[in-house]
């Protein structure tokens, strides 16, 4: 085992967050590498950001190039990292990004960045976090991290392996997004779309389809440390494509979940992110009722429509877009509870919802066997993991 920092020629953070400011993002320019874009063995090449070639020339000291191992170190998971890729241009880090640029004849990129992702690289990062509301690592206890270091031409063998059952993971979700498209098609089959809908049927705001005694609120501020048979709670990180992955949802305590019993989780209610990535949206199963959620989810419990219609209207591109026209922030993106209360929601014949809702549950059918796929594909990549790097594999 070496420190982190013994195998890397430059390591460094991004600028803090005052010297990026939102009047310095422009709509073209150098790309801005941000927490949002570094996934967990994958480079995220959504939610682009750009800044002016003279700003960057202040801060060229954080540049990136392809084949640098870029990391996040805060959030959920604490350490996430990925490659930047061929093709995507120049990219500077920001704030709680960490730029490593190994040294290609002592470590292998995708060896090191699989290693970070493991649970083991995990549990060192948690032990090392610091913060109260937010844990972050620093640059300091990411350069002490330690890592197994077989020669090269291991390190190679066991980066392969792990990246065909990695490709494998990545497969069966495009697979799934695939078969979500099959909902919303069926949607705009039988309605046409959004804005079509508006002209021929009655549109009414969101909360007056919500039940007044169950009404718009978000949830848990605090759940605490995951608590094995705690009350389950769903954060934005479960909700997949329409559905909540289980395989991940963590617990907190009795006691945290009933100080927001108003948030309590029923059969059908709808989840609405409303912080960090605002619109994904998730019915609740029965196996989560008595769920809890956090304070970046807005839960709905629609009464006065079909839940699957208006799921399905509010994952279509135009309400997707009337959220994000009142989506506001730059480090940290939110949409207010009185913002969500307005949206807008074409209302067709309740017999019409009926139909469509009885085709979707067929499609959710299916959703739910290939998210236990998937679970089940997450759970053989964590034991490949913990076997490369204990020199078992």
């Amino acid at each position: 085992m070496v420190a982190l920092q013994e195998i890397v020629k430059d390591m460094s953070d991004g600028p803090f967050g005052s010297n990026l400011k939102s009047d310095h993002y422009t709509s073209a320019g150098v790309r801005v590498l941000r927490l949002q874009n570094i996934g967990a063995g994958h480079f995220v090449d959504e939610d682009q950001a750009f800044i002016s070639r003279e700003h960057f020339e202040s801060l060229r000291k954080h540049e990136c190039v392809p084949g640098d191992v870029v990391v996040a170190t805060l959030g959920d998971p604490i350490i996430r990292a990925c490659e930047v890729p061929p093709g995507v241009g120049v990219a500077i880090n920001k704030a709680d990004c960490m730029k490593l640029s190994l040294d290609p004849d002592v470590a292998d990129g995708r060896f090191v960045t699989h290693y970070l992702n493991s649970p083991r690289a995990q549990a060192i990062g948690r032990s090392s976090a610091h913060g109260q509301t937010r844990k972050r690592v620093s640059l300091k206890n990411l350069r002490q991290i330690p890592v197994p270091l077989p020669p090269i031409e291991e390190q190679r063998r066991i980066a392969a392996v792990l990246d065909a059952a990695d490709d494998l993971r990545t497969k069966r979700r495009q697979a799934l997004a695939k078969l979500d498209t099959l909902t919303q098609a069926i949607f705009v089959d039988m309605f046409g779309e959004p804005s079509v809908a508006v002209e021929r049927h009655e549109v009414r705001a969101l909360i007056d389809l919500v039940d007044s005694s169950r009404p718009i609120t978000y949830g848990i501020l605090k759940p605490g440390d995951n608590v094995p048979g705690g009350v389950p709670y769903i954060r934005v990180v479960d909700m997949v494509d329409g559905g909540i992955n289980r395989t991940k949802v963590k617990r907190t305590t009795s006691e945290i979940s009933q100080q927001y019993k108003r948030s309590i989780l029923r059969e059908g209610d709808l989840l609405l992110s409303i912080r960090g990535h605002v619109g994904r949206l998730a019915a609740t199963p029965r196996e989560l009722v008595g769920a809890n959620i956090t304070q970046d989810t807005a839960r709905l419990a629609i009464v006065d429509a079909e839940p699957e219609y208006v799921l399905e209207c509010m994952r279509s591109s135009a309400t997707q877009q009337w959220m994000k026209t009142f989506t506001k922030g730059a480090a940290v993106k939110g949409i207010n509870l009185g913002d969500v209360k307005k949206i807008p929601i074409p209302v067709p014949p309740r017999a019409s919802q009926l139909v469509f809702a009885s085709r979707v549950r067929l499609v959710a059918a299916g959703r739910h066997k290939m998210l236990s796929s998937i679970g089940q594909l997450d759970t053989l990549f964590a034991s490949l993991q913990q076997r490369a790097f204990a020199g078992e594999l």
